[in-house]
């Protein structure tokens, strides 16, 4: 039988704080959230057969630390899982420490060919317009987060919804439509705010995206 093998690891005082705080964001034990950092790097610098170095995959962290686990992933469709990966992108450009909803809805308007982005497009909402809002409703951080990041309560919260939405309209994959019901089911969030400050009330945008699932004869 092949010796099992074992690491000690020992971290700095400011090491374990930021591990604390990992673990207050997502809701994982200390020992999952430094399993998760490591094979976070090794996914992110080694090629599946460990030979060459690989290109970093943006969004890695997000599939990885929501607490249910990958499988969570597997009723969404490629573009909503696009846009929720993404998330992690806007996030960082707009200098937020933590994933919101308002980097999720600038997320699903990076994809114009999306559904959601479509919806808003009717609606008078494009990615600038958005984005101009989101700035100023929230500013970057002033220390921003120089590792990887986690999700609000409130995009968890978003996320769920949209699980919801789809299951009350019988659908059974989660696309970027029921991603933006769930933001507008939310209905507090910044991205909230941002949509209403551009004209797109929530009932608005509730109405056109049930209208564009509605099977059509």
């Amino acid at each position: 039988m092949a010796d099992a093998r074992q690491t000690t690891v020992r971290f700095s005082e400011d090491i374990y704080a930021r591990l604390e705080q990992a673990g207050a964001v997502t809701g994982l034990p200390l020992n999952s959230i430094v399993t998760v950092a490591c094979m976070e790097w090794l996914d992110r610098h080694l090629a599946p057969t460990g030979d060459a170095l690989a290109p970093p995959a943006a969004g890695g962290w997000l599939r990885r630390v929501w607490p249910r686990g990958l499988g969570l992933f597997g009723g969404f469709t490629p573009s909503a899982r696009g846009a929720l990966t993404r998330a992690e992108d806007e996030a960082r450009r707009l200098g937020h420490g933590i994933i919101d909803v308002e980097d999720l809805l600038l997320s699903l308007l990076a994809d114009r060919e999306s559904q959601a982005a479509q919806v808003l497009a009717e609606l008078g909402v494009t990615y600038q317009r958005a984005r101009e809002q989101v700035k100023r409703l929230a500013p970057a951080d002033p220390f921003p987060a120089m590792g990887e990041i986690g999700l609000t309560d409130r995009a968890r919260k978003v996320i769920e919804l949209s699980l919801a939405e789809a299951r009350r309209l019988k659908q059974r994959s989660i696309g970027t439509e029921h991603l933006l019901l769930g933001i507008a089911r939310e209905g507090e969030s910044v991205a909230a705010q941002a949509l209403e400050a551009l004209g797109a009330s929530l009932a608005a945008v509730r109405s056109a995206t049930e209208c564009r699932l509605r099977p059509r004869d």
